[in-house]
Parts: C-alpha cells; structure tokens; sequence
C-alpha cells in the first residue's frame, strides 16, 4: 500500500517537500507511510518508521490512554485538530520529549480506511509563548492560540490588529489597506461565510474555543483551505472583552487528501478491470482489484487476493498468448494480448489485457498493473461477420442446401468456441425431423434422435418445432424436456442445448437449429444476437431451395400437361375430320340418286342414320353445315341445348340471322366460312356463352368437285383455355419473378457488397493498429464498420418491409398524436447523416396539428424522404420540409436542390428495385420509395414528386388527417 502511494508524482513532490510531518497510519495503529519531515523531527532514518505502532512515538504514560483515544475514533472518523487545551508529546528515538500539535484527516486507500496525521514541533512556539506570558498575559493568551496567522479583535470597540502571516495568507503585503474591519468577512469564500461568522458568534456567547476548516479567497481568486482557532477573554460579569485568533493555510495537504480520494474513486468507477500483482512476491499474487475486475469475472475480493490471475485460465492454458504473457512478466517487461478467460459460472470470455510493469527509484521491479478488457462481444462478431458473408454469398449464387448449411454450422461453431451445431428438416407428412447438417455430433446420438417426433417433451429440438419458439435449456440433466434422453445425452457428454424454430416468410415451420455444449451455460446477449442472424440466414436458404425446388417440378409437370392437350386436340381434330369426310363420301350427287334411287335412298338412309349418331353424340361441342347462302342446314352434338342452339338448323336461318349470338362471333364465323368457301381450311377460336370453342372448317364438294357447303367442327375448350390461361400467368409470373431476381441480385451484389469491402478493409486495419498509440485510427475504423452496419441493416429493413407488404401483413394502426412534435424529434434523430453544411427547413405555420395516423409507418415515409434528400444533394445545400393541413387533409412537401431525376425515368420511379441512371454511384436498393408509396396509400394517401434534372426534386405526399373512427381530429 505505501508503495502505491508512489504512483502519484505530483503527491510525492508535496509529501516529501511539506515542512511539516506527515504521517499515514491503518485502523490498527500501523505506519505505513511517513515523509522526511516527521523523520527527521523524530530521530529516525528513512524508512525506519514503515510497520512501527504509532504508540512508539507517544511517552509511555500516555500509550495506553492513547490506544483508547484510537480505537474510540477509529469508529467514527472525521477530521479534527488535536491539542485545543491540552498538551500533546512526542518521543524521539533519543528518549526526548517534546511537545506537539496534531490534525488528523480519516480517509481511504484501496477500501482500507487510513488516517492522515499532520505533526508540528511547537518547541519553539511555547518558547516563544512563555517569553511572551513575561510582558503580558494578554500575549501570553494570544500566542498559545497562535498557529501561523493571528489577530486580535476588541468586541468592545470592534478594532481589529492582524499580524504580518495573516496578512501573507490572505494573499496581501503585511499592512495592505485591502484588510480593513469592514473587508474582513469579504476573505471567507461566499459558501463558507454564513456558517464561519455564525460558529464565531456561537463560541463567544458560549464562552467556548472555535476551531473550524474554513476556506479563503485571495484578490486573485485564488482559493486556500484554512484551519481557524479562536478564543474570548471575558470580564467578571461573563461579558466579551477581547477575541484572540490564529489561522493555518493547510491547502498542501488538503489537496494530498483530494487527491488521493479522487485517485481512488476513479480506479473504482473504471469500466475496465484494474489489478494489480505483487512482483515482489512468489508467483505474483494480487493485492489490490477494482469493481469492475469482480463484475467481468463473477469473483469478489476475498477469492482473488492472494491468487495469480491465472485461475481464469480455467483448463484452457494451451493458449499461445498465456506463452507470450509469461515471458513478458519473466522479462518485467509490458504487453498486451487477447485470450480466453472464464468466469465464476464457467462461461466464456475474450479477455484484451495489457500488462504494465511499476519500477521504484532504485530501479526495482515492484508490481505489475493490468487493465482488462471484456472483447468478447467484438470477437465473436468478427469470427462471425466473416462466415455470415461466406453464407450470404452461398445463397445469392444459389449453392447446394447441404453446402450451405455445412459452412452455417461452421460458422456458429467458429464464432462460440466449445459448441456443436445441428440443423433438422421438417417432415410434414409424418411430423418428424431428420438431420440435414450435423458435421460435429457423436454419429450415435444422432443415430438414436433420427426421426424424433415433434412434440412436448421432445428433448429441445422436438419441443421446440412443437412450441414453435425458442427452447434454451442451460443444463440438460434438470430439464424436463430432456426426461426421456436424459441418459442418451449423459453417454456423449452432452450438458447443454439451445435449440430455435426455423420458419419460412409465410411462417411455415421448416426444421430446427440447435447448439450444443458440454457445460452447462446460458446464451449471452451477443451470442443471442449471431444466432438470431444465422437462423434467418438459414430459414432464407431452406425456404429458397423449397421454391426452386418446386418451381423446377411445377415447370416439368406443365410441359408434360401441355404436350399432353396438344397432342390430344390434334388427335380430336383428325378424328373428326375423318367423320365429316366419310358423310361426304355417303352424300351421293342428285344425278347418282336419280340413276339408282333405291341405292340413293338406302345410302341417304345409311347416312342419315350415321349423321344422326354422329350429331346426337359429339362429346363437348357441336358440330354444323352451312350451304352457299350462309343457310345452317345441319346441327348436331351433346352442347346444343345447353346453347340454346337445337331448333336452329330447322328454321334455314342464316348465321348473320341468329339473334342469341354476339355480332362479333357471328362475323367472326362468317369471313371463316368464306375462307373455307374459297378453299381454305380454317381453325380459329369463339367465345360462347362463358365458354371457349377451337372451330375448325372444312369444304364439302359435290361430284364436280366444286364447293357447295361448309363443315363447322365446333369442340368445347373451356377447360384446356383456363389451364392454358393458368400457364400463360404462371410464366408470366416466372418471368417476373426472374426480372425481379436478377435486379435484385445485381442491387444486392453491389449494396451487400460495399458495406461488407468497407467492414473487411477496417477490420484488417484495426488488426494492423492494435499497439498502443493509435486509439484513434481504431475508434475511426469501427466507425466505419458500425457505419457500413447501419446501411447493411437498412438495406436488410427495406427487404422485410417489401416482405410483410407482399404478404398483407402490413395494416395501418393509428393513434393520435402531435405532427409538429413528431416531425421535429425526427428532423432532430436525422441531423446525423447530413453532409458537412447541409440545412434542414422545418416550415409550418402552425405549433400543434393533432393526427390520427399510424405512427411507425408515417417516420418511415418521411426518415426516407428526408434521407433521400440528404443523399442525392451535395455538400452546403438546403433541404426544405414543409408542413401544411386542412380540416380533411395533412400537406407534406420535401424540396432538395440535389441532382434531380432524368425525365425519362420518372414514370418507373416507383417500382421495386429500380434506380435512376444517374444514382449509381450512391448507395440505395430501389426499394425506398416502392415502400413509400405503399406505406401512404395504406393509409389512404398519395405521394408524387416533380424534378428537374441537376435543379432539385419536390416530393408531395397528402394523408388523412384522421383514420381512427370516432375520433375529433384538430389542427390548432
């Protein structure tokens, strides 16, 4: 402790420079420090007084009394001058006596309380006081109160004499006209005025002594700690004749005394941890350490005093900085090193030490000092920012499902030492997970899970697929999820296991992750933090291998499905073909009929029976003949009264005559049918009645080979149309879907990818700057990756945005509140990411406009609005946000004077992922203002802008002033 004490340049200069003696003695009446002065006044050499009672100093007829006076006080400890009225001695080494006055100053050093002695060898003044006590007992009264000052005050005349020290103390020449009876009190500091003058006061009505730490105030302003003593002589009636008093300018060791307690207080209230090890001692023991070193550790002061530091080693001391460490104490040299350290609990953590070596005057080696910092937080997001954007990379280059759960597992198995991961599919059907990635696990555990029922119970993987939440158990042998494997995981050493519900962005649950740990122990914030992460990351990979996987299969099942219908429409159409042609064939010419009428009528009968199968049974359509004149004389098939169509082909109407069916189909109908006249063979398409038919026509001859009717094959394609159709939109979506892909992946790659450079280059500098010195490049670099976060974790926002918008998750919950105050906290938030001499206008001519809106969606229209014109706008520009309203509507403009947004552009302004020509170069994703519009429509508003390019651009958002019913909306 008294080496400590040493530390302390500027208390060294003072303490062996003070004229008078000063002694540091512990609550048991110890030594342990002593300066030159009291030394010297005792008899003793240097050193020689360190570890003796104080009692050695005292004659012996006062020890034991003395011993009493110490422990009353040491109960309770406050500062106080000694000898007011009673004589005090000292013992030299010599034997000798002589007299002393003491001022004793409790304090406390390293939570040990001590007291501060300040000694005077008043030999000479009572010498002095005696020689005096010759000419007058009224000096004689004075110089026995007499300290360094003094002055005589006649309460009966109020006339004042101070003697040349007081003069000095009060910073004045002796005799200086500044100190006059009128000025006197003017000396007290203001603080300490009211309550000095009234302790004066209180001793002479008292007719008792005044002694009291005050404080003075020198013409230069210059403050000095005072110690002030007092005393009245009084006539035979009691009443005040004459105050004799003495000040002592102590502020030397006052300011020791601050000192040290500031010096104290700050190692205590440190954030980092702060010890200190004995080298003069085997093994380096602590002997002192600060709160914090308890509260990283979990140890209090009574374990780790007495112990080498290295206890926090636990059984980890193959470490290559525990190699490095040691031979920089075996050296007393200095040196700084990151390793892993483990608390009271057994927990993990990083532990940057640096390590000082303390030398005293002769050159010795005495102690060593280390400051420890908690790291762990910053080295497990390194390991993991690493593997995060490995896996990221995975996923965008659309990698194997196996390759990247692997390289997750490795990654979480990196960034938290001592755990094994685990990742487990879902099977539906059966309600059972199966292992997908297990790299690391006992094969026989495994073994023995494979196909685990989801439910309560289920160990933490199968309970927590059931619950659908997170299942922490921190000690696996007194959990009760684990009852039935209890005795499966005690065989593999398993004590501990985290395991998280894996879901899809539908919330579909997919599988589980899960970690592993053989000791018991609970997740930290950070670590709660990276495997919230991964989990997301792993939940995107699955979900993405789940959809292409079912996309391929869809796009095979309708290639099949669609060759499958053309294949059978073709085949249809030839039968029918081959139909029509045979009644052709039985059709005889009139000049054959009169030849051989009897053959003419049992044909005409034969095919008159055969057309009338033919008409009655057409499966899913019709069948008609229309002559030269356009006349239907024919109609048959299984449709033709759900059409309405049966008695058609008796009344010899006309197509254009046919009243239940559209003009355009008729017309349609008929320029084919003078296709087909002219000899052509038609197919087209009618839309009938809410139902689709394929037409195909086909020329009848006569004998002469010349046309003179028209068959019209009429098939039902209702159902093949809306499969058709439902391919048609499931392309379309696909091709989309893929428009949409690649924009993102080419925005990703390029916004992921810069934040993620910028966060790389940093943290490689940072490993390049980690020696002493260069604190601020580090805090610089960090800024950069906590920057380069930030705009990742906006980028990652406008992703889940889009996300909930998609799915309807998104609805707007308003409630009331003040616009002006609202926007003013924002403007103030936002003043952050402006650029050097940029201004924000906050313009409204009103102070309070109450609205019924959603909050979260109305700070994320305008922080975006804002953002962007702090973005796009140069250095020294003015941003303006102007807010107006009616009785229905709430009025926000946002003006820039950036660089604008090109003409032919601004109609895709809005769409998702799409960015002007002219931003490339900023960062963005495309997604900003596609939410934007959203988000304000949601809440049954509009937004609209007007740009010039290189001028500026105006955004123009309205929204109701009031969504919530029943509410009284005001503007005041």
């Amino acid at each position: 402790m008294a080496a400590e004490l040493k530390d302390n340049e500027l208390f060294k200069g003072i303490f062996e420079s003070s004229v008078e003696g000063i002694l540091v003695v512990d609550h048991e009446g110890s030594i342990i420090r002593a300066n030159p002065s009291v030394e010297k006044m005792f008899g003793y050499q240097a050193g020689e007084l360190i570890k003796r009672q104080v009692e050695d100093l005292i004659p012996e007829k006062f020890q034991k009394n003395h011993q009493g006076h110490r422990m009353h006080y040491a109960k309770k400890p406050k500062s106080r001058s000694m000898g007011k009225g009673i004589d005090l001695w000292g013992l030299r080494k010599n034997g000798t006596q002589f007299p002393l006055e003491i001022s004793l100053s409790p304090t406390s050093i390293n939570e040990k309380k001590v007291v501060i002695a300040f000694i005077m060898d008043i030999s000479t003044r009572l010498s002095a006081l005696k020689e005096a006590a010759i000419n007058s007992e009224r000096m004689n009264e004075a110089q026995s109160l007499a300290h360094v000052g003094s002055y005589v005050w006649n309460l009966q005349t109020n006339e004042r004499n101070w003697s040349d020290e007081f003069y000095k103390i009060c910073g004045l020449p002796p005799g200086d006209e500044k100190l006059t009876v009128e000025t006197a009190s003017q000396f007290i500091h203001p603080e300490d005025r009211k309550d000095t003058l009234a302790a004066i006061d209180s001793a002479i009505k008292n007719q008792t002594p005044y002694s009291k730490n005050t404080r003075f105030v020198r013409p230069d302003g210059t403050v000095r700690f005072i110690m002030a003593k007092g005393k009245a002589t009084y006539d035979t009636n009691g009443n005040p004749l004459e105050w004799f008093g003495t000040i002592q300018d102590i502020t030397a060791e006052k300011t020791i005394e601050n000192m040290l307690y500031i010096r104290n207080r700050a190692l205590a209230a440190t954030a980092s941890g702060i010890i200190i090890c004995d080298a003069l001692q085997p093994d380096f023991p602590i002997i002192y350490g600060n709160d914090a070193f308890s509260k990283t550790t979990g140890y209090d002061r009574d374990y780790f005093i007495g112990k080498n530091c290295r206890f926090l080693q636990g059984q980890d001391k193959n470490q290559k900085e525990i190699k490095i460490m040691a031979t920089a104490l075996k050296q007393g040299k200095g040196c700084r090193v990151v390793l892993r350290n483990y608390r009271k609990d057994a927990s993990l953590f990083w532990n940057e030490v640096a390590i000082t070596p303390i030398y005293n005057d002769n050159k010795v080696l005495t102690h060593f000092v280390g400051v420890q910092n908690d790291v762990t937080a910053l080295k497990v997001e390194e390991y993991f920012k690493i593997g995060q954007s490995h896996v990221m990379n995975m996923i965008i280059q659309h990698e194997p499902l196996k390759n990247i759960t692997d390289k997750i597992v490795e990654t979480i198995e990196t960034a938290i030492p001592n755990c094994v991961g685990s990742i487990l599919l879902l099977n539906k059907e059966n309600g059972t997970l199966h292992k997908l990635t297990v790299t690391n696990l006992p094969e026989g555990f495994m073994n023995a899970i494979e196909g685990i029922a989801i439910g309560p119970l289920q160990g933490s993987c199968g309970s927590a697929a059931f619950l659908k939440k997170e299942v922490i158990v921190t000690d696996i042998s007194n959990d009760a999820n684990w009852k039935k494997y209890k005795e499966l995981a005690s065989t593999y050493n398993l004590k501990a296991c985290w395991s998280f519900p894996l879901f899809s962005s539908n919330q579909e649950l997919l599988g589980t992750f899960a970690i592993y740990f053989n000791t018991p122990r609970k997740p930290l914030a950070v670590e709660r933090e990276i495997i919230f992460n991964i989990t997301q990351a792993t939940s995107v990979a699955i979900e993405q291998h789940n959809v292409r996987t079912a996309l391929n299969k869809s796009r095979e099942e309708l290639a099949t499905y669609a060759e499958l219908l053309e294949n059978r429409v073709s085949e249809r159409t030839t039968e029918l073909k081959d139909i029509v042609q045979k009644l052709v064939e039985s059709n005889l010419s009139l000049e054959d009929q009169i030849q051989d009428t009897k053959a003419a009528e049992n044909r005409a009968l034969s095919s008159q029976e055969l057309l009338g199968n033919i008409s009655k049974n057409f499966p899913k359509g019709f069948v008609a003949v229309v002559n030269s004149k356009y006349e239907l004389i024919f109609m048959g098939g299984e449709e033709l009264d759900e059409l309405g169509f049966r008695n058609l082909a008796d009344s010899a109407i006309t197509i254009s005559e046919i009243t239940i069916v559209p003009e355009e189909v008729k017309k349609k109908v008929a320029t084919n049918v003078q296709k087909t006249f002219e000899g052509q063979h038609c197919s087209f398409e009618i839309y009938l009645q809410s139902r689709s038919y394929l037409v195909n026509t086909t020329p009848l001859f006569d004998k002469d080979k010349n046309i003179v009717q028209v068959l019209l094959v009429n098939n039902n394609i209702t159902d093949q149309k809306k499969i058709e159709i439902e391919i048609r939109n499931t392309l379309q979506k696909e091709k989309e879907l893929n428009e949409l892909r690649s924009r993102f992946i080419s925005m990703a790659s390029h916004e992921f990818r810069t934040p993620l450079s910028v966060i790389l280059s940093a943290t490689n500098l940072i490993e390049r700057q980690n020696e002493p010195g260069k604190e601020d490049k580090r805090l610089k670099y960090v800024g950069s990756i906590k920057s380069s976060i930030k705009n990742l974790v906006a980028i990652l926002n406008d992703f889940l945005s889009l996300s909930k918008l998609e799915e309807g998750k998104v609805v707007a919950q308003p409630i009331l509140f003040d616009f002006i105050d609202f926007s003013k906290s924002l403007v103030e938030e936002i003043q952050g990411i402006k650029k050097k001499g940029q201004v924000i206008n906050l313009l409204s001519n009103q102070t309070i406009i109450e609205v019924g809106l959603d909050p979260k969606l109305t700070r994320h229209i305008l922080h975006n609005l804002l953002s962007n014109a702090i973005k796009y706008s140069d250095e020294n520009k003015t941003i303006s946000y102007t807010i107006d309203c009616n009785d229905e509507k709430l009025l926000l403009t946002f003006s820039d004077q950036g660089i604008g947004i090109p003409e032919e552009e601004v109609y895709q302004l809005f769409q998702r992922f799409y960015r002007a020509k002219n931003v490339t170069n900023i960062q963005g994703t495309g997604l900003g203002l596609n939410i934007v519009k959203q988000y304000t429509e949601l809440m049954g508003g509009n937004v609209s802008f007007e740009s010039k390019l290189n001028v500026g651009t105006t955004f123009t958002v309205e929204l109701p002033i009031n969504l919530m019913k029943n509410e009284k909306n005001t503007a005041n």
